[in-house]
This record gives structure tokens, C-alpha cells and sequence, in this order.
């Protein structure tokens, strides 16, 4: 039944992900009996048709354009951050250089998490909120300037020298916790929003734009 919603969505129509045949092949398809020769053949064309009027001109479509690629990349950035909370107990337990515990350091990666879901929350509201393009480019800006001064800040601590010149392990600890919490709330709207948005400018090739961006 999936398959037959599929291929009888728009039957008048050619070149669209939501029904790629020929509508010739879903007449021909329709008819019941077949022989087994002709449904060979049937099959034969109907695998052609996903291939030359589906697959390649979506594939051409997406894969040729620009936008794609730079948004692919900005997104492969924005989810190495989001993945980074695995480690982030490792890091807060090896730069604590005894301070805390491993079980103390397994708790503090919720602050991450916590980033996300008030950068959602807050920065994504606020950037929903802004209807000139050039504001919205303003202020993704400097989300990332945000999220790259962060990811620095983690890594001056993470440095032996520094923590013992300053000589205050909770201090060295809190601006650790503060960083990763401004890091995650910085790429919550380039991670959630941004590949939606432009998503939607591909057609009928937002499908295959969404599925490439987190694929890539």
C-alpha cells in the first residue's frame, strides 16, 4: 500500500521525488493479470524510469549546486560540535587534574545539552523573529563567532600551564562548564533551522537536500 500511495501521488506528472513514473508505466501497472514476460519487461522500464527521471536529475539538481556545499559543510561543523558532549566528561575529569571525580564530571555534560535547548529556545525564536535577510546573516555571525570563541576557551583551559597559574580549580571549572554551555547554544539554530530553511528553496528536492546535508 506505501508503495502504491508512492507511485500514485501526482500520476501526471514526471521528474518529481514523490512520484517519479511515467504515467504510461502506472497505467500499465494497473493491469491485472500480466504475464510473467511482459511484468519482466514492465519492471525493466519502471526500474529505468526511478533511475533516469528520478534519481539522476535530483542527484544533478542537489550535487551542482553551491548553496548545498557550503551548507553541508557549515552543518558537518555544527554536528562535530553537537557530538562533542560524549567527550566532554573525559575533558572535565583529565583537565581537573584531580578536582573531580568521574562521577561529578559525568553530570556536567547536561550543561551542553542545556546550550542547545535554550539556544533553540531563545536564538532560534529571536532569529525566527527577524525578517530582513541581513540581520539574520548578522546574527548567525556572531553565533559563530560565540560558538568559536568557546571552542578556543575550552582549549586554553584544557592547558596545564594556565590551570596552574590560575590556582583555583572550581573557578578553572566553572568557566570550562560556562564555555561548553555557550558552544552548544551557539550552534543550535545553524544546526536545527539553517538546513530547513534552505532546504525548502530545492522543490521537490528538499528530500534528498535534507538527507545529503546530514549524510555529508
Amino acid at each position: 500500500s506505501v508503495a502504491h500511495l508512492f507511485l500514485a501521488d501526482s500520476p501526471k506528472r514526471i521528474n518529481e521525488p514523490q512520484n517519479p513514473l511515467h504515467p504510461s508505466l502506472v497505467h500499465q501497472l494497473s493491469e491485472v493479470p500480466m504475464e510473467p514476460r511482459r511484468f519482466f519487461m514492465l519492471s525493466r522500464h519502471v526500474m529505468r524510469s526511478l533511475l533516469f527521471d528520478n534519481l539522476i536529475p535530483s542527484l544533478r539538481h542537489v550535487l551542482r549546486s553551491g548553496t548545498f556545499w557550503i551548507v553541508a559543510l557549515a552543518h558537518t561543523g555544527s554536528s562535530m560540535i553537537r557530538t562533542s558532549e560524549r567527550i566532554l566528561t573525559t575533558y572535565f575529569h583529565d583537565t581537573s587534574e584531580g578536582f573531580l571525580s568521574q562521577d561529578k564530571a559525568s553530570g556536567l555534560s547536561i550543561f551542553a545539552s542545556l546550550g542547545t535547548i535554550l539556544g533553540l529556545a531563545l536564538c532560534g525564536t529571536y532569529f525566527t523573529s527577524l525578517s530582513q535577510e541581513r540581520d539574520r546573516k548578522r546574527f548567525v555571525s556572531r553565533l559563530y563567532m560565540l560558538t568559536i570563541a568557546s571552542c578556543y576557551a575550552l582549549a586554553v583551559f584544557a592547558i596545564p600551564a594556565v590551570y596552574e597559574t590560575m590556582d583555583a580549580p572550581g573557578l578553572v571549572l566553572f568557566f570550562q562548564i560556562f564555555a561548553s554551555f555557550c558552544m552548544s547554544l551557539g550552534i543550535a539554530v545553524m544546526l536545527y533551522q539553517i538546513p530547513g530553511l534552505v532546504s525548502s528553496t530545492f522543490g521537490n528536492h528538499k528530500g534528498l537536500f535534507s538527507a545529503y546535508i546530514d549524510g555529508v
